[in-house]
């Protein structure tokens, strides 16, 4: 074998790229997916002798599931009925805001009130942990 060099390609250079992909992905490519799953999901399926579609089967199944219980199947029937149930974190107001009351615990639901408050110099308190 020869003596020959390997030239590089070099690294990330700033500017116009002409393989740049300036329309991104290809329409429909996710939206087809879920179409074909739809699809499938609303065929009618004999079970037991009844005809129902297969998402209806699937469901019930999951509901036997959750009462025989299986947490995982509770956790999904429950969510997919009702939606994700908010979740309260305590925070406490820390003394680098100074006009907050003293003492003050603030319960948030959602992770972007959560950065607000830390924001606003809250502390996040802990499992049992007190307000200073």
């Amino acid at each position: 074998m020869e003596n020959s060099v390997v030239k590089r390609k070099p690294g990330f250079q700033k500017g116009y790229d002409p393989n740049r992909n300036n329309r991104g992905a290809g329409v429909g490519s996710f939206t087809f997916l879920r179409v074909a799953a739809q699809e499938v999901l609303r065929e009618k399926v004999d079970v037991a002798g009844d005809k129902q579609t297969r998402l209806m089967a699937i469901l019930r199944q999951m509901a036997s599931l959750a009462q025989a219980g299986d947490m995982k199947a509770v956790e999904f029937m429950v969510i997919s009925a009702f939606g994700r149930p908010p979740v309260e974190a305590p925070v406490a107001v820390s003394d680098s805001n100074p006009d907050a009351p003293k003492g003050l615990v603030l319960y948030v639901r959602t992770p972007e009130e959560m950065d607000r408050a830390i924001l606003k110099g809250a502390k996040v308190l802990g499992p049992g942990e007190e307000p200073a």
